[in-house]
């Protein structure tokens, strides 16, 4: 399968790789040591319309496709996986907002994200991860009002966020079935930040815990109706499972590229460490694999835009977003492992893409959870 880019795609890859190149690598390195929030990266996407593009076009968008979104994460991925991270939050709104929205939600969220303003996915709770039917948050009826009370835990731009997708039980005993997605601004009555987690890897990314006390939303914050919460939520990992792909194939792209560089420059036995048979197998079989990861990422990217959506496209995201994130963990150890003991130094940036890297097996369904999709929709 060829990837042929339009010009316009060709036009934000190359802005985006000038701004990384400039800017988001240095500022990568400094939110990871300071384990911040990086701010300022944050800052300079919503300049050039980042978490604009998936809005309608009659919002202020750009209604952006799989395959645009899909470039700008491997970019991110390549120069900041934080921002990366941050944007796949933000990206898991957009297709429930699509599907199940009615006109004041369309109206007010997709305006929030056309003017940059940050969405963050609010499914996960301590006993709620890969079971994501097990949630105890609840959303009760009180007249014409819904009352939530709950936690959420290891919620990406948890705190930073200006609006949440918030998944909560309207139906006990009913399972998957009882489950409803709301809308909830960041400012309303009853929602705080609770801890904020110290992490291995993309620490210029938020992650914290959020505390839903007798939050109250009239009936229209609502997404889908009753019952349908939790269907929203896995058409909207559809999308960012195959992003999360571009995001693996970035870093692994990065890492590979510092391993390059670097083999050429040390020398050991009076000659540069990329003349050892050995070592050049291993950069081989690490380019073979980003590119195989690549194809397939983009194949996916393809396929979410011709709208072949259903059984057949939940098993090609979740075969992209495992087999990707699997090469990049693999890729990024190994460009450590070139590295020798310098790899192992926080003086190099192999050191943190290896760190970086992991929550990619992790997020969004954990490699394992992946294989169980792949086998069970293979075999039904």
């Amino acid at each position: 399968m060829s990837i042929e880019l339009t010009e316009e795609q060709k036009i934000l890859r190359d802005t985006l790789r000038k701004l990384g190149k400039e800017k988001l690598d240095k500022l990568t390195i400094e939110s990871d040591r300071a384990d911040e929030f990086d701010h300022e990266s944050l800052r300079l996407l919503k300049e050039i319309g980042i978490f604009g593009l998936p809005a309608p076009v009659k919002y202020g968008g750009s209604e952006a496709n799989a395959t645009m979104l899909t470039i700008v994460l491997e970019e991110l991925g390549y120069f900041s996986p934080s921002m990366a991270c941050t944007l796949i939050g933000h990206l898991a709104l957009v297709r429930p907002l699509y599907l199940g929205g009615n006109a004041f939600l369309e109206e007010k969220y997709f305006t929030k994200m056309a003017k940059e303003e940050l969405g963050a996915f609010c499914l996960t709770e301590p006993e709620a991860g890969s079971d994501a039917a097990s949630l105890k948050s609840k959303a009760v009826l009180d007249g014409d009002e819904w009352v939530i009370n709950g936690t959420k835990c290891f919620i990406t731009s948890g705190g930073v966020a200006d609006f949440y997708g918030v998944w909560a039980v309207t139906g006990p005993g009913k399972g998957a079935n009882g489950i409803s997605l709301f809308y909830v601004d960041k400012d309303t009555k009853g929602l705080s930040m609770g801890k904020v987690e110290e992490k291995m890897g993309v620490r210029g990314s938020q992650t914290a815990e959020m505390i839903f006390e007798d939050v109250r939303l009239p009936n229209e914050y609502m997404c889908g109706g009753r019952g349908k919460g939790l269907k929203l939520a896995f058409e909207g990992l559809d999308l960012v499972r195959c992003g999360l792909g571009g995001v693996s194939v970035g870093l692994a792209q990065a890492a590979l590229d510092q391993s390059i560089q670097y083999m050429k420059e040390r020398r050991q036995f009076g000659r540069p460490i990329a003349q050892f048979q050995a070592l050049q197998f291993m950069v081989a079989s690490m380019a073979m694999k980003i590119e195989a990861a690549r194809a397939l990422t983009y194949q996916t990217a393809a396929m979410y835009d011709s709208g072949r959506h259903g059984t057949d496209l939940i098993t090609k995201s979740s075969m992209t977003k495992c087999f990707a994130s699997d090469i990049c963990m693999e890729v990024t150890t190994n460009a450590v492992q070139l590295f020798g003991g310098y790899g192992y130094m926080k003086d190099y940036p192999v050191e943190r893409m290896m760190r970086d890297a992991k929550i990619l097996q992790i997020v969004e369904g954990t490699s394992q959870i992946h294989h169980h999709i792949i086998g069970r929709n293979l075999l039904s």
